[in-house]
């Protein structure tokens, strides 16, 4: 499972993430985790970034090798965030449906692909879930046209959820259920314990602050509560500006590979 964080602020994005993944046996039965797998991905060429969340593997392989693949398609020529988002739909839901015969029983897969088409000086922000959910902006802009700042939180949701919105919907859905009230009655209502958090002039240094406070607060409910540990290990944070991706947070491994890696030349 999965903590995965986005937030939009005026001087860019900020993606975040922990860095377990849960494997299961036939019956649902958590068998093991583990503690070092990589949910954010650059894109090569394009000032773009992809935080993941849902399953961690398509049959035999995890998403990160699959985001490789994925990415040698679209770094050949320029793309626009909408047609990479689409691409990357397309990709990943070709994959989802031949491993998956009967999707309604199986967790699904989300991603969010942020950054910024050539020449925009705000971000753009594609949401998708496969197999069902095509891509669509997460943040519209406003009625006027101005930029739509904010965070949203994927995965386990409940603890930020908490925190944030001050209620829990798993609590909010049985009040609606057992007493027959409207659900977005009482979602109006619980709106009043928001804790009110300025996105609107936020700098990305307190976005990226905010993003792994957040993440931690999960991590660490995990580590203390009764059960299986679903989200933990090192915290990944990365952001995207005009000038392209840049990791703020990231596991040695990962950066070494990346660091010291040298373009392969056959003679």
């Amino acid at each position: 499972m999965t903590v995965a964080i986005f937030a939009k602020v005026p001087e860019g994005i900020v993606l975040g993430s922990d860095s377990t993944t849960t494997i299961y046996d036939n019956q649902g039965r958590v068998i093991n985790t583990y503690d070092n797998v990589q949910k954010i991905f650059p894109i090569e060429n394009h000032p773009v970034g992809i935080v993941t969340w849902g399953i961690g593997s398509i049959g035999v392989r995890n998403i990160e090798s699959l985001i490789h693949e994925f990415e040698t398609t679209v770094t050949r020529q320029r793309h626009s965030i909408q047609n990479i988002s689409m691409l990357l739909f397309n990709f990943f839901r070709e994959r989802y449906l031949q491993q998956f015969t009967n999707p309604q029983n199986n967790v699904s897969l989300g991603f969010v692909l942020a950054g910024y088409d050539t020449g925009a000086s705000m971000p753009t922000e594609y949401i998708m879930e496969i197999p069902n959910t095509a891509p669509h902006v997460l943040r519209p802009n406003r009625a006027d046209g101005t930029p739509n700042f904010g965070l949203h939180w994927f995965g386990q949701p409940w603890w930020i959820t908490r925190l944030i919105k001050g209620f829990d919907h798993r609590w909010l859905n049985d009040v609606a259920t057992r007493c027959n009230i409207p659900l977005q009655e009482l979602e109006n209502l619980a709106s009043r314990f928001e804790v009110p958090i300025p996105y609107d002039g936020m700098p990305l240094q307190d976005a990226v602050d905010l993003t792994e406070f957040l993440i931690n607060i999960t991590i660490g409910v995990f580590k203390f509560q009764a059960g299986p540990k679903l989200c933990g290990g090192a915290v990944d944070i990365a952001v995207i500006t005009p000038k392209g991706f840049c990791w703020i947070k990231q596991k040695a491994l990962f950066r070494q590979i990346e660091n010291h890696s040298r373009p392969f030349i056959s003679t």
